[in-house]
């Protein structure tokens, strides 16, 4: 299956689902409905997902269906378990149908070359990328997706009392200490937090 209006279609399906007004008359928020995508049905990407790995069972048959779990992984995309024939993907990484299929199939690789080469199909090597050229991707090791560990959850202004210039930093300054402006010797104070948009 590939990306494209597969989550328009759900989320159009679910307008027949779900009811169409909020408690007080009026519609529904989007951001209502997607909450509920997730309590009550299943989030898109999971059902995404899930599709296609039922068409590269199809296409490439192992003997099994690996069982397909997602986890609140930072950094990590997905993981390929062998012995328990298991792909984990992350929610926290993975924001599009794209990305979704390409680490699917990165996984679904690695357990294809295993069962191909047992032992030696372990790892990122001949094995794992001539299945990935078999699926029809390329055999890149690392994903270049944004990642939360990158983005700082907010932003600290510490303030110049004598120049007023603001100064950001990612992290408090230790207490206990004073902190002076390398440009004019006034005291640097805290003046505000700023959550980022990643920031929880």
């Amino acid at each position: 299956m590939k990306p494209g209006g597969f989550i328009q279609t759900l989320f159009d399906f679910i307008e027949g689902v779900l009811p169409a007004q909020g408690p007080a008359g009026g519609p529904l928020p989007e951001i209502a409905i997607k909450k509920r995508v997730r309590r009550k049905l299943i989030a898109p990407h999971e059902l995404y997902a899930n599709q296609l790995l039922s068409d590269l069972c199809q296409a490439f048959p192992m003997g099994y269906r690996p069982e397909l779990i997602w986890k609140g992984l930072r950094v990590t995309a997905g993981m390929a378990y062998y012995q328990l024939g298991r792909i984990a993907l992350s929610h926290r990484v993975l924001r599009d149908e794209n990305q979704v299929r390409r680490t699917l199939i990165h996984e679904y690789a690695h357990l294809l070359a295993v069962h191909r080469d047992e032992v030696k199909g372990k790892g990122h090597g001949e094995a794992w990328k001539q299945a990935m050229r078999d699926l029809g991707e390329p055999p890149e090791v690392r994903h270049q997706y944004e990642v939360e560990r990158n983005r700082p959850k907010q932003t600290l202004l510490y303030k110049c009392n004598k120049c007023g210039s603001l100064i950001p930093k990612s992290r408090k300054f230790p207490k206990g200490r004073r902190y002076l402006h390398v440009r004019c010797g006034g005291a640097i104070v805290l003046h505000r937090k700023v959550l980022n948009s990643s920031g929880k």
